[in-house]
């Protein structure tokens, strides 16, 4: 798509492999050892989801795997296409109290004709969302882990939102310190 030159997602690699202690690479098949894709090219209409989005999670234990969004084009003007994310506790007790909750945000997406009591809950303000409204150009880091959702936009049927997306794997290799330091590997791919 970007030959002859550069995929933002190179430049976001050669960045992050730039910081100290940092190794970020496109992961490969542990079976082929062929790279996976490095991202994909969302291309969102108007009209094409629920208004207030699709609600999801990506994964289940936060910290572990981050989702890059870059934004190649935004309607400007628009009404909507604003990411919602719900800063819901995470961690391992709040994740096997609230297993239920959990779990219905993993599967609503399944029966869209539904609406499940985890919509209302979201929806009550109990849990103040965090809104952000991405212009073309920006590049938006989210913890996947954490409810989120695109919000639907409105405008001519010709309207495109368009960005791309990757996942980032992230964990830790070696220990100590001095040359054998701790080094934190991103691996990303979708």
């Amino acid at each position: 798509v970007f030959a002859p030159l550069r995929s933002p997602i190179d430049d976001i690699q050669e960045e992050l492999s730039a910081l100290p202690g940092v190794r970020c690479r496109l992961e490969r098949c542990p079976v082929s050892k062929r790279d996976f894709l490095p991202c994909v090219v969302r291309r969102m209409s108007p009209g094409g989801r629920r208004q207030d989005g699709n609600v999801h999670m990506d994964t289940v234990v936060p910290g572990s795997t981050f989702s890059i969004n870059v934004y190649l084009s935004v309607p400007p003007g628009t009404e909507g296409g604003e990411l919602v994310l719900w800063p819901v506790r995470k961690g391992s007790l709040d994740r096997f109290l609230n297993a239920h909750f959990f779990e219905t945000i993993e599967v609503q997406n399944f029966y869209p004709q539904h609406t499940f009591y985890t919509h209302d809950l979201l929806a009550s303000g109990r849990i103040e969302p965090i809104v952000y409204r991405p212009a073309a150009g920006d590049v938006v880091l989210i913890d996947p882990a954490y409810p989120h959702a695109v919000r639907d936009f409105e405008g001519p049927a010709d309207l495109r939102r368009i960005s791309l997306q990757t996942f980032v794997q992230v964990s830790r290799r070696g220990s100590g310190s001095g040359a054998g330091a701790s080094e934190v590997q991103l691996e990303y791919a979708v």
